[in-house]
């Protein structure tokens, strides 16, 4: 009877022990501020430190979104596609504030910036609305060689990143190296979520479209960011559409970006299409070129908005027509905004307007001089004092 009673006891002992331990799939989070991923990792790693980082940041990405923990540290080089999706609305595409109408297009709901009202796309109160739920992206500070972080895309045609509902920041990271001959391709594709661009974000060098924005999101560059030297067939740099909005701020620039297609090449810089640009700060669109039109930007239609404040620069942009702007929907200049040193081989060399409501408000403090055409070379507008 004792021998029972002591192996019962043992037992008993035994399943208190296993019972008590920590799960290992739900890891000790006291302490911790970053995952960490790197190519050589493992994803049966906690990747709660650089010595066991994650394999992929999808990996990484999916954790965090389940945890307190929403930093994640990429060391070196991934090549993967990441979809980053969240089930909780985005707060600063919660906070844009802007006329819209519906339109019934094919049984779609298609959203439309609304001009026959006063105000025009903005982020209403601070460009620092936090998020709790919003997921930084970086790599380490200053890091070089092996350790600089780079997300490019080598296996597979579609996205480096796709961000769904989500809020994601970028930091101390390029996106670079991605070549796709698939039209559809994007390096970054945002949709109905806010991205934002931050200290030392690249997105640099590849060969397809650098940023889609569409489906009323929101995207900031702000902290010197960039994106620059991407090549495509057209609207090369960021393209804006169905309600989204972009603000430039804090020295950041769209520099360098090549819409090259047989001389139908379109928008190097920036291309909108019912969607809003605004550029604070000495945010610059700078030496983007168009075989066709728009080397700096093109506004397609009437709901393309552009408006300039402060030092912000559009200058040494090339194209045929629209150097430094082709506008077929409205620009508004304030403040001491420049559009400068641009350069059209036929015509408006700084901003060339075409269709009907095609229109340019520029303040008496601003700048439009200094650019190139046979044709108009400042712009076509006729501008009132």
């Amino acid at each position: 009877m004792k021998k029972i009673t002591l192996v019962l006891g043992f037992a008993l002992l035994l399943f208190a022990a296993c019972s008590s331990a920590p799960s290992s799939k739900t890891p000790d989070l006291t302490g911790v501020t970053s995952y960490y991923v790197r190519a050589d990792g493992n994803d049966s790693n906690v990747g709660t430190s650089e010595d066991k980082p994650f394999k992929t940041l999808s990996k990484a990405v999916q954790v965090a979104l389940s945890t307190k923990v929403k930093k994640i540290t990429v060391i070196g080089t991934l090549d993967e596609t990441t979809t980053i999706k969240n089930t909780v609305k985005p707060i600063l595409s919660a906070v844009v504030d802007y006329p819209v109408i519906e339109m019934d297009v094919g049984g779609k709901k298609v959203v439309s910036v609304d001009l026959t009202k006063p105000a025009f796309a903005k982020i209403k109160g601070s460009y620092d609305e936090p998020d709790p739920n919003q997921i930084l992206i970086t790599g380490k500070p200053g890091a070089s060689g092996n350790e600089r972080a780079v997300l490019t895309n080598t296996q597979n045609p579609d996205n480096i990143l796709l961000i769904e509902s989500a809020t994601v920041r970028l930091e101390n990271i390029e996106i670079s190296g991605f070549v796709s001959t698939n039209s559809r391709s994007r390096c970054i594709r945002v949709s109905t979520g806010v991205l934002i661009l931050g200290q030392g974000a690249k997105v640099t060098n590849n060969k397809i479209i650098g940023v889609q924005v569409n489906n009323n999101s929101v995207i900031i560059m702000r902290d010197n960011a960039e994106v620059s030297n991407n090549q495509y067939g057209g609207n090369t740099g960021v393209n804006l559409e169905t309600g989204s909005v972009m603000v430039m701020l804090d020295n950041t620039a769209i520099k360098g970006n090549k819409s090259i297609f047989n001389g139908q090449g379109n928008a190097g810089g920036v291309a909108i299409s019912k969607g809003t640009l605004i550029m604070r700060g000495n945010a610059t669109i700078a030496n983007n070129s168009a075989d066709n039109i728009g080397g700096g930007v093109v506004a397609f239609e009437r709901d393309g908005v552009i408006e300039m404040y402060d030092n912000a620069t559009i200058t040494g942009n090339t194209a045929l027509a629209g150097g430094g702007i082709f506008l077929m929907g409205v620009l508004r200049m304030y403040d001491t905004s420049k559009i400068t040193n641009n350069t059209a081989s036929e015509e408006g060399g700084g901003v060339y307007g075409e269709g009907k409501d095609a229109s340019f408000y520029k303040a008496d403090t601003a700048v439009l001089a200094n650019n190139k055409a046979p044709e108009y070379p400042d712009t076509n507008f006729n501008l009132k004092k």
